[in-house]
């Protein structure tokens, strides 16, 4: 395998604990505890899910024996592009037709690096994106059995000091068109 094949899937064993942790069924002080120490989630939407962390997540939850809905820009069940308002707006309308409006959890694993031009684009997908995907999944989320949301982020818009960062002032004014 490839260093970031490797890499990818090493963060993926990571993030399966995290998942665990954040359902209600781990929490403690949850009614009756949990049954058992596997996650117990039924149908997961992951964007992300083509290449790098993404792929090795799905490949992971999928042997798992999770009903995963993956969203990417091509080589998923969900095709769109997270970079615009229009494309967040159809993956999530597809989601929840894929997932009958009742999701269990939510897995935002898309990002780009800072070799994508414009920066803007970056912050499309790896902030925007997010946030959009959240909101708009979350009443599903919330008729999920056990729901839980994990975010993977980048630390690629940090390499930066912040005044030079040409993302940083539409992050901080959560404004999308700056």
């Amino acid at each position: 395998a490839r260093r970031g094949d490797r890499d990818a899937i090493a963060v993926a064993s990571g993030l399966l604990p995290s998942l665990a942790a954040m359902c209600s069924c781990h929490r403690p002080g949850w009614p009756g505890g949990c049954l058992s120490k596997e996650i117990r989630l039924t149908t997961i939407a992951l964007t992300g899910s083509a290449s790098g962390i993404g792929a090795a997540t799905a490949q992971r939850l999928a042997a798992a024996g999770h009903r995963l809905i993956g969203i990417d820009l091509r080589n998923a069940d969900v095709a769109a592009d997270l970079s615009t308002a229009e494309g967040r707006s159809q993956a999530i309308a597809a989601v929840l037709e894929r997932c009958g409006g009742a999701l269990d959890a939510l897995v935002l694993c898309a990002g780009l690096g800072p070799q994508v031009e414009p920066a803007s684009t970056v912050a499309a997908v790896n902030y925007f994106g997010s946030v959009a995907l959240l909101d708009g999944l979350r009443p599903a989320l919330e008729k999920g059995a056990s729901p839980c949301a994990v975010v993977v982020s980048s630390v690629a818009s940090a390499q930066l000091p912040w005044e030079k960062n040409p993302i940083g002032a539409a992050l901080e004014a959560g404004d999308e068109a700056r």
